[in-house]
């Protein structure tokens, strides 16, 4: 059930869903890594059902990005989740490159989004950067980053630990083209 605070209803009595709580540990694991790398711009999370492909490069970081991270993604250790959030920011500080330099935002040579700009934002962010069929795609995180990053990486353990991802919309039969509908679960 969906709940809306009450204007005189103190914070501390909201019942938040659990992608909401989600979201909140992930703009703070954000905002901590904006705190290091302040030309990274701020997002929006989303989290979503089941997988949402390939993550790379799909997020327009050039005005309101909007970072998506499906339930597939949330179900990975903690460390992963936070490496998944360090590889998007290079993402963004790499666009940021290909911009100065003239170059078309998310675009790169040879058809992979982890060209030079990207391995030198990956480094610059303190993540092992190593070349694969994709480019330099291949990043792990530094021990040092892994110390850096301690307090952040726990809080998303805490929030990961016995967290339930939201369920897809329910599918019903329904005549027509398509033969199925979604229906949302909540109710308002």
């Amino acid at each position: 059930m969906v709940r809306e605070r009450l204007e005189n209803e103190p914070e501390a009595d909201r019942v938040p869903d659990n992608r909401t709580v989600m979201t909140d540990v992930l703009n703070k694991a954000w905002a901590d890594i904006r705190r290091r790398h302040r030309s990274l711009p701020r997002v929006r999370m989303a989290v979503t059902p089941g997988k949402s492909g390939s993550t790379c490069g799909s997020v327009m970081w050039a005005s309101d990005p909007l970072l998506l991270l499906d339930t597939d993604t949330l179900a990975l250790p903690p460390l992963d989740v936070f490496a998944y959030l360090l590889h998007q920011a290079a993402h963004a500080l790499a666009d940021a490159a290909r911009r100065s330099e003239g170059k078309e935002p998310s675009l790169a040579r040879r058809g992979y989004y982890h060209d030079k700009c990207y391995r030198d934002a990956a480094t610059e962010l303190g993540m092992e950067v190593k070349k694969d069929d994709a480019g330099w795609s291949r990043t792990t995180l530094t021990p040092a980053v892994k110390a850096r990053y301690t307090a952040t990486i726990q809080s998303l353990a805490a929030a990961l630990d016995g967290w339930e991802p939201p369920l897809p919309p329910r599918r019903v039969a329904r005549p027509g083209k398509n033969g199925l509908v979604a229906v949302c679960q909540c109710s308002p």
